[in-house]
């Protein structure tokens, strides 16, 4: 399968965040700018190493990036993001996001030089199961809002690990995002926070997340780490829905408990 992307590469231009390269419409590169920015004030001490984001962008395209410190800029405080941009609709038929995200890069490249082309991936490559039904849980029952987590380079290990037993059309909803707290996460539509561990005090209790695994978990927390038996997965597709939610899919878990407890 091919997959059409672009880049983009922001980092401190003229003393402020802007584009330095990019393979896209400028206008859709200078509306991104913002969202990959710092996501707020930084608490105390808090040192920036790098963080990785993925979110759906004005209903046509998915962004993949991580940003770091930019090393280069002409002041403290500032960083570097790099892009990789898909279409929107793309973005549901892959179904392992390590490959892009081991492309993305953590300091600006010489020469700066954004490319675009397509790459190949090969959809349905993965049923791996993972323990992080703590997390699927929490992501199904969403009310409260977004799922909040710490430790940055474990949190993007078990996005990379969920999104590949996600349904597809719900790939293309999921956003993972990175802010200090609430006040800077409003209106973002995150799926998935990522915090300092200084700053999970800041958010409600209901919504941090615990890493453990339970048996008890319902069929869609099971099938979102990968644990899920043929008969849910059967009992989906007679349904004919479009599970595009994480609010769908749990409706249909528990219809599904109904129908067979």
């Amino acid at each position: 399968m091919a997959i059409p992307y672009t880049e983009v590469l922001f980092g401190e231009k003229d003393r402020s965040h802007s584009v330095l390269s990019a393979s896209c419409d400028p206008e859709l590169c200078r509306r991104l700018s913002h969202q990959l920015d710092l996501p707020g004030h930084a608490p105390a001490g808090f040192v920036l190493q790098s963080f990785v984001s993925c979110f759906p962008f004005e209903n046509s395209h998915y962004v993949f990036a991580r940003t770091s410190s930019d090393l280069h800029a002409a002041r403290q405080g500032m960083v570097f993001s790099h892009a990789i941009v898909v279409p929107l609709h793309a973005a549901a038929g892959i179904a392992d996001i390590e490959f892009i995200i081991s492309e993305l890069k953590k300091e600006r490249p010489d020469p700066l030089d954004a490319s675009a082309g397509d790459f190949t991936e090969s959809v349905g490559v993965t049923d791996q199961s993972n323990n992080h039904v703590g997390l699927a849980q929490a992501l199904l029952d969403s009310e409260s809002g977004p799922s909040v987590m710490s430790d940055a380079k474990d949190v993007e290990a078990i996005v990379m690990e969920i999104w590949r037993s996600m349904p597809p059309l719900l790939r293309s909803k999921f956003s993972f995002r990175t802010f200090f707290s609430p006040e800077d996460s409003i209106n973002s539509g995150a799926s998935i926070i990522c915090t300092p561990d200084s700053m999970l005090s800041r958010w409600p209790e209901p919504q941090i997340v615990s890493k453990t695994f339970s048996e008890s978990a319902s069929p869609a927390a099971r099938l979102i780490c990968g644990h899920s038996g043929d008969s849910f997965k059967i009992f989906l597709a007679d349904l004919s829905l479009e599970i595009d939610s994480f609010g769908i899919l749990s409706k249909a878990s528990r219809a599904f408990e109904q129908c067979y407890k």
